[in-house]
């Protein structure tokens, strides 16, 4: 079974963020909220990074349920 690698294009979706590889850095998967605008000085928190989709989803969900 070949299983796709998430991209910005074909991320893996959790709860309205995008899960997909990072590109650079010591993180190997970055998320990002469907909503978020980079702009520096909301300090929304609805982006981040970890080593494993997991990872992500862990850190998803301790934001989500705060």
């Amino acid at each position: 079974m070949n299983i796709q690698q998430p991209t910005w294009q074909t991320p893996f979706w959790y709860r309205g963020y995008k899960i997909y590889l990072a590109d650079c850095g010591p993180f190997n998967f970055n998320y990002c909220h469907d909503s978020y605008d980079g702009v520096e000085d909301s300090h929304d928190n609805r982006c981040g990074y970890a080593n494993t989709v997991d990872e992500c989803k862990s850190e998803i969900d301790e934001k989500e349920d705060d």
